[in-house]
């Protein structure tokens, strides 16, 4: 058995379905590899919208899987990031926002965008709400 990255999955099954078979790819977007290759300087928005492209589920399940993507972007930040390759992790939790059924939870992932290249940034792990629980290895969606 062989893994596939997103990426090529969604290729694949693109391919498969000009051929008349059925591929649905991955089921959920996978937070790690959406920051990474982010952090890596891949534009940013543009990964955020394939990955999001491929979510199923319902709006809740899907909002839960957006968070938890925004969280890890966020997390990628470091403090002595250069400016530029900041705004582009930035430009993905703004393209998060954009697939958050939930205007609350929108408006808040946009505040976070909006701040996270700010000296003293605030990442979307820390919140009055959810105190430590983020650290404590509960995932954004379960909160």
């Amino acid at each position: 058995m062989f893994a596939l990255s997103p990426k090529k999955a969604g290729l694949l099954a693109v391919m498969l379905s000009v051929g008349g078979f059925a591929y649905a790819g991955p089921a959920a977007a996978d937070p790690g590899s959406v920051a990474q290759s982010c952090k890596a300087g891949v534009d940013c928005a543009v990964v955020v919208n394939q990955e999001l492209s491929g979510l199923t589920g319902s709006p809740a399940e899907r909002d839960g899987k957006i968070a938890d993507v925004v969280v890890a972007i966020s997390e990628s930040v470091d403090p002595g990031m250069e400016r530029k390759r900041c705004r582009n992790l930035a430009f993905g939790v703004e393209a998060a926002a954009a697939g958050v059924s939930d205007i609350d939870q929108r408006n808040r992932i946009i505040d976070i965008a909006r701040k996270l290249c700010a000296q003293n940034f605030i990442t979307a792990a820390v919140d009055e709400d959810l105190g430590n629980r983020e650290r404590e290895g509960v995932p954004a969606s379960a909160n």
